[in-house]
């Protein structure tokens, strides 16, 4: 992946999985996961959150149930007071963590295209 440009970082390798997610390619999506530990980066909330929503489009509920779980793990680092989600809860957790990627793909596209630009 990073042939062509710096070392990417986990919020690159995170909207990388969004959008193979999103596009309903939920094996490339796993590959860049194991792409992003082998190179010693954590995934978080958001981007267990992402697989948990491709793997239930997909139709593999014990993957998805495996990521919320991790999804909430993670919150669970950052809060100690939030208990393991029902499965509502880790539903509405997904919906949120798909719109905050879905909105960092957004800046991470206009910075592309703003460099794009300057560098014309």
């Amino acid at each position: 992946m990073e042939a062509n440009g710096p070392e990417p970082d986990a919020v690159a390798y995170t909207v990388l999985i969004t959008c193979f997610a999103k596009s309903k390619w939920p094996e490339r999506a796993m590959q860049l996961l194991e792409e992003m530990q082998s190179k010693g980066m954590s995934p978080d909330s958001i981007t267990y959150g992402t697989l948990a929503l491709a793997c239930e489009k997909a139709g593999d509920e014990a993957k998805a149930w495996e990521f919320k779980e991790k999804e909430a793990e993670c919150l669970r680092r950052i809060d100690p007071t939030v208990r393991k989600t029902k499965k509502e809860n880790a539903d509405r957790s997904v919906e949120n963590a798909i719109t905050a990627a879905a909105s960092w793909r957004a800046c991470a596209l206009a910075a592309h295209r703003r460099y794009r630009a300057m560098a014309g």
